[in-house]
């Protein structure tokens, strides 16, 4: 039977919900991955990964999207190129390091977002997307 995009959505609304499109993943992976995300650890250096890629401290996103800063169209001004503001979770891994799970949420403009989890698997020593859920989109 197939499922409806709404019904989806609305699953997904709760950590359950979401959790349950993934119940390939241990509890393990999952443990890991909210505790990291209570943490204050700062974020890693992703400039090796992608050379098109730049990171926006907390400072300069403050300061473009506080009242008067600007916002979108300031943001565009200094980042011409850019699809948007993306922010990675930090990673839940099992004790292996052989599944993870992210969450990343991509923001265009005031109200063209959207919020998805992924679920990566190692294969042959490289990480390949087992499944993505999209949670919410505006």
């Amino acid at each position: 039977a197939e499922t409806s995009e709404s019904m989806m959505y609305s699953v997904a609304y709760t950590k359950e919900g979401a959790y349950s499109h993934f119940a390939f993943l241990s509890d393990e992976v999952f443990k890991d991955f909210e505790t990291k995300l209570a943490s204050e650890v700062r974020h890693a250096d992703l400039s090796h990964v992608r050379d098109d890629i730049v990171l926006v401290s907390r400072d300069t996103f403050e300061v473009l999207f506080e009242p008067g800063g600007g916002r979108w169209e300031e943001f565009y001004r200094r980042y011409p190129d850019s699809q948007g503001i993306t922010v990675l979770s930090h990673i839940g891994f099992d004790s292996k390091h052989q599944v993870a799970l992210v969450y990343s949420s991509t923001r265009m403009f005031d109200l063209a977002a959207e919020g998805k989890l992924y679920a990566f698997t190692k294969v042959n020593g490289k990480w390949t997307l087992r499944k993505e859920l999209s949670l919410w989109m505006s």
